[in-house]
This record gives structure tokens, C-alpha cells and sequence, in this order.
């Protein structure tokens, strides 16, 4: 995906290569992102928590999805004033929405009507059996689309169940849902009848602290500036990729393959170092401790962490809640450099769970 996107960076928007390299980026990105389903319909794919208001989650992409959705839909969106705010994964509930609004979309072939809601819950509408002083908020996506057989409802949230022909669904869209909502101690509540569209509510306890609100009077630099960034990544490919992204987005780019010779440069008082970005699994030091030895040489530096390992706690130690973020690969030049620049400037960092 890295060298899909880098590549078609250099074309000229009627470069005969371009569709090509544009649809393999896609593909790609396509393959990320089942991947992440997976990986959190399995529960190996460990949370970043944020308190959030769902209301602003929705606000923030609702410009993507009216983009996936459609011309030929009509897109409503409708937040209460003064929602509950929510703690969870902010990528995962995302991929919550998106997988509602896709849903949706496919069983409304010839267009139609489509909404999102999120609204504070009253007490006579809490899940039976919750004490009646727990504060929860809903989240309710409807369309007026097909709409499901009681048969098809009652097997909407099994993994690869669907009703979409070969290669259109790997049904896994309702299951990840399903595991994304009961893992955050929620409910979700399917209505649905042949031809009188469908309605999925989710149920999500509030949080007990403010929704966090990013700063808005610090905007981060465009590129690096001239910074000094020591990368640390042991396969080949991945470092000289990162390395030409960095490189033309100006910052002053020192890459090793080792946590070895990175502790050399670090621990070198003549050498400039502005930010550290390291993996995390590599066969001499793990990232995690690399980012340790290093800070305790240099207190001050800023350290971004990258890894594709999903399988529960980083190896080497425990990030500690709020010190060390962490950018999932893969990303692209454009996340890779925003996570950088919030780094840098010591902007918000999601925690670790």
C-alpha cells in the first residue's frame, strides 16, 4: 500500500500508469482493512481507548461516508445536544459505523433513505436488567432498504454468514459489530421486515468523564521541517519506504536496521536527534526497551512506536499508558507524518489498553 500510494505521488494525473497503480492501492487498502475485521472479530486486536463524543465521531466522517454511500441516497444524520459521552476504540467504533452504513447501502439498490442517530437513552429504554441509574446512549442506523426475513435476522451477527453472491461480502461486517459492542459492555438491538427496511440500534454505557476534545489553538507544522528523526527498522523494504517518506516531506532522515546502532547514535552527545521512530519487533532489542534506554539518555525525546503486532501485548514490555504511541502498520505517508507532527508537538496520544 506504501509503495502503491508513494509511487503514484511522482505521476501526473494523466500518466497512463496511474488507474493501475491507484487500483492496487485500493486492493491493498481493501486487504488492510479485512484483516483488521479479523483481527478484531478474534479479539487479537488490542484497544486504544478514548472518551468520546459519538455524536462528533459521526460529524468527523460523515463526509467519507456520504462520499461511499452515494448520490442516489438520501443522508441524514441527527445528534441530541448534550450526549452522554462514550470510552472506546475510536478506530473500532468507526469501523462499527462504516460497516452499518455499508450494510445499509447494499440492501438499497435503486436508493433510497438512510440515517444515523445517536441520542441519550432514558431509563425505560435500558437493556433489561441494567440498574436504572446507568447512563447509556444509543446509536441507530436505518435505511429503507429490502430489508431481512426473520430466518436472515436471526442469523445477522454470525461470522461469514451473508446473503451477498460470491466475492461481494465476506460477512463479517454484522460480526465484527457484535464483537466490537460486547466488548465495550454494550447491546444492540436488530428490527427489520421484507420490505420495510432495517434498524440497528447500538447500546453503549456512558462514560463517567468528559468526551476528550482535541486542541484547536496548535496546528502541527506541514512536513518535517528540517527535523531530525532516527528510524529503527529491521526489514529492509519497510525502512527504505519510511525513509523516502520522510525524506521528501523534509525531515532529516538517520535509519538502522538495529536497536543496537540506534543506542549508538542516541547515547552520542554530538549526534541531533528530534524524534525516535522505531519498530517494535526486532530481533536484537525490542522497541519497546529501545524507547526505554533511550529516554533514560535522552529524557526529552519524543518516541513513536510502529508495529503490525496485534496479538496482545507488545513484546519486550507494557507501553505505558499515555508514554509511548503506537502508529498500527501499514499507513501511508499522510498518517505516518500526522502521528509524527501530534508526537512532536505533544498533542493528544490514545491510550494503550
Amino acid at each position: 500500500m506504501a509503495y502503491a500510494s508513494d509511487v503514484t505521488s511522482f505521476l501526473a494525473a494523466d500518466h497512463p500508469c496511474r488507474p493501475d497503480l491507484e487500483r492496487i492501492s485500493r486492493a491493498a487498502e481493501q486487504a488492510a482493512a479485512l484483516t483488521r475485521q479479523l483481527l478484531i472479530f478474534s479479539r487479537l486486536e488490542p484497544s486504544q481507548l478514548e472518551t468520546l463524543d459519538l455524536g462528533g465521531v459521526v460529524s468527523d466522517i460523515k463526509h467519507l461516508l456520504s462520499r461511499t454511500i452515494g448520490e442516489d441516497i438520501e443522508f441524514l444524520t441527527l445528534a441530541q445536544d448534550d450526549l452522554y459521552p462514550v470510552t472506546i476504540d475510536r478506530a473500532k467504533i468507526e469501523q462499527v459505523i462504516m460497516n452499518l452504513v455499508m450494510n445499509s447501502r447494499a440492501a438499497m439498490p435503486d436508493g433510497g433513505r438512510l440515517s444515523i442517530e445517536t441520542a441519550n437513552l432514558g431509563p425505560d429504554d435500558l437493556p433489561p436488567g441494567t440498574p436504572r441509574d446507568q447512563r447509556m446512549i444509543s446509536l441507530t442506523v436505518s435505511d429503507t432498504g429490502t430489508g431481512m426475513t426473520p430466518e436472515v435476522s436471526q442469523r445477522a451477527f454470525e461470522p461469514f454468514f451473508t446473503t451477498k453472491g460470491p466475492g461481494e461480502g465476506t460477512g463479517l461486517g454484522l460480526a465484527t459489530v457484535y464483537g466490537v459492542v460486547k466488548d465495550a459492555g454494550g447491546e444492540i438491538r436488530l428490527k427489520s421486515a421484507p420490505g420495510m427496511g432495517t434498524s440497528l440500534t447500538v447500546l453503549l454505557p456512558a462514560a463517567a468523564a468528559d468526551a476528550t476534545r482535541p486542541e484547536e489553538t496548535e496546528t502541527a507544522p506541514p512536513g518535517g521541517a528540517g527535523r531530525a528523526i532516527l528510524v529503527v527498522e529491521d526489514d529492509d523494504a519497510v525502512r527504505a519506504v519510511v525513509t523516502r517518506m520522510l525524506t521528501r516531506a523534509e525531515y532529516q532522515v538517520t535509519a538502522t536496521a538495529t536497536a543496537k546502532d540506534a543506542l549508538e547514535i542516541v547515547t552520542n552527545p554530538a549526534a541531533r536527534i528530534d524524534i525516535l521512530l522505531t519498530d517494535v519487533v526486532m530481533p536484537d532489542i525490542a522497541g519497546v526497551q529501545l524507547a526505554e534506554r533511550a529516554r533514560a539518555a535522552r529524557p526529552e525525546l519524543p518516541v513513536l512506536l510502529m508495529s503490525g503486532y496485534t496479538a496482545g501485548s507488545l513484546p519486550g514490555a507494557t507501553i505505558a499508558t499515555g508514554e509511548l504511541p503506537l502508529l498500527r502498520k501499514p499507513f501511508d505517508a499522510a498518517t505516518l507524518l500526522q502521528r509524527l507532527n501530534e508526537v512532536m508537538l505533544g498533542a493528544r496520544v490514545p491510550e494503550q489498553a
